[in-house]
């Protein structure tokens, strides 16, 4: 082949090695484009230039190339936060006040549960399956009693849990049961609204918080008396009374 013949022939595809015309910008037989360094060399082989409105085409990013944007953004973040300490330190005392906030929270709520909880372990009924007579039979079923005279002295260790919360101070709580007929106790009753205190019941049972914190406790149907020890203050006397379902 001669060099004429040579410099007669079009571009050569790549892929099959066919000839093809100069205008083509694809291969007639197998399709593939013709490289760009081919067609910028000819003038001829340009492209024809489009006339009319042009519509911009918004190209999206590759799906990898997003992720490695956002990988980059949250490194960027970061190498921020190292630099500046001082927000380092806000975010981890903001986290810490809401943790401290949310624990706290639950030990309130637990507190709560466990004091709506304390009556139901309340001491044990004198018989099985039958209600005690008055709050003295509840007392005396938990109490070690020993009698003096017409009085009985009963003694509850300072560990029991009918006492749970320190409401004695650590201390045993001392307490006395006796028995009157209505008008001794009327009397007694009498006296004890004379001296003060916070009266929670005054019906056919009277219910007392004396001004030392100091329950009383007077049943007419049973015609009986309860007097115990200080308890530390009135709320907690009237915590004890609760542990005991004793209610007006």
């Amino acid at each position: 082949m001669d060099t004429e013949t040579v410099s007669s022939l079009g571009p050569i595809c790549d892929y099959c090695l066919q000839e093809n015309l100069p205008a083509d910008t694809r291969c007639a037989r197998c399709g593939a484009p013709r490289p760009p360094e081919q067609l910028a060399s000819d003038p001829l082989d340009a492209p024809e230039q489009r006339t009319g409105p042009v519509i911009e085409e918004k190209v999206l990013p590759h799906p990898g190339v997003q992720w490695r944007a956002s990988v980059g953004a949250v490194a960027h973040k970061a190498d921020n936060g190292l630099r500046n300490p001082g927000r380092i330190i806000a975010v981890i005392l903001g986290t810490g006040t809401g943790i401290v906030l949310v624990v706290g929270g639950l030990i309130v709520a637990a507190v709560m549960v466990l004091i709506q909880l304390l009556p139901s372990f309340s001491a044990p009924d004198v018989a099985r399956g039958t209600a005690p007579r008055s709050w003295a039979d509840q007392l005396r079923a938990v109490s070690t009693c020993q009698r003096i005279h017409v009085d009985e002295r009963c003694v509850l260790t300072g560990g029991h849990y009918l006492l749970f919360g320190g409401i004695t101070g650590g201390r045993d709580l001392i307490f006395w049961i006796r028995q009157l007929p209505e008008d001794p106790l009327g009397v007694t009753v009498r006296r004890w609204r004379a001296e003060g205190g916070r009266i929670l019941c005054d019906k056919a049972t009277f219910i007392q918080i004396s001004p030392t914190a100091a329950v009383r406790y007077a049943s007419g149907p049973a015609g009986v008396v309860v007097e115990t020890d200080p308890f530390t203050d009135s709320a907690r006397a009237q915590a004890f009374l609760t542990r005991f379902s004793v209610f007006c």
